[in-house]
């Protein structure tokens, strides 16, 4: 009794680890299957996610924020006062205010909102990637250090984990095999206890029956 009842609440503690890592992993998972298809739907769209590198434009984006592009703009649907993306020969995109449209020359006066003087050099349309239509704060930081070693070793780390919390359940589960056994070893003990009760029971009459001859003999 007292094995069966200790049996008992260990497979009540490994069915309840099993569905604690089965829940934990699929909400891992189904996390990042919502940011991957929200970032590859974006990209689809035509919006582009852009990290915030420098203070420029702070405090309406801030460091690490992301930034998301509309890439379905025009460069003559700029209005001033329109925040924009554009790239410059041999720098990496940027993202400043447009404060003057020069339609004439295909051009942007572009500024810094942390800036006092505007950029030194204006921005030819041909440059013009997109017009920034909102951010989302620190998001930026995860993607910028998605690629660093850092970044590397913690993906490598959430990728053991959910490796873990699938394959536990497995290794808790019972064996089938040692269920079997259980069975057969239950089975085998009643049909041992049948058989010594009737073999006690057998040898209880037969007794009587000795005793009942041997007194009729004596007699």
């Amino acid at each position: 009794m007292g094995k069966t009842k200790n049996t008992g609440s260990a497979g009540m503690g490994k069915h309840f680890v099993s569905v604690l890592c089965n829940t934990l992993g699929g909400i891992i998972v189904g996390l990042m299957i919502l940011l991957g298809g929200a970032i590859l739907t974006m990209r689809l769209i035509g919006f582009l996610p852009l990290s915030v590198m420098s203070g420029s434009m702070e405090p309406t984006y801030p460091v690490g924020s992301v930034i998301l592009i509309d890439k379905n703009v025009s460069a003559e649907d700029i209005e001033a006062g329109d925040a924009i993306a554009y790239s410059l020969s041999g720098r990496a995109t940027v993202t400043h205010r447009a404060v003057f449209v020069d339609k004439e020359n295909q051009r942007f006066i572009t500024k810094g909102d942390a800036n006092t003087e505007v950029d030194a050099t204006p921005v030819p349309f041909g440059s013009f990637i997109g017009r920034a239509v909102f951010h989302i704060p620190f998001a930026g930081r995860l993607l910028v250090n998605m690629y660093t070693p850092k970044g590397l070793v913690a993906g490598a780390v959430l990728l053991g984990m959910l490796v873990l919390l699938f394959t536990l359940p497995t290794v808790l589960s019972p064996k089938t095999g040692d269920n079997d056994d259980e069975d057969d070893d239950s089975e085998g003990a009643s049909n041992h206890n049948g058989s010594d009760g009737a073999s006690g029971y057998d040898g209880s009459k037969g007794g009587d029956g000795k005793e009942a001859a041997g007194g009729q003999g004596s007699s």
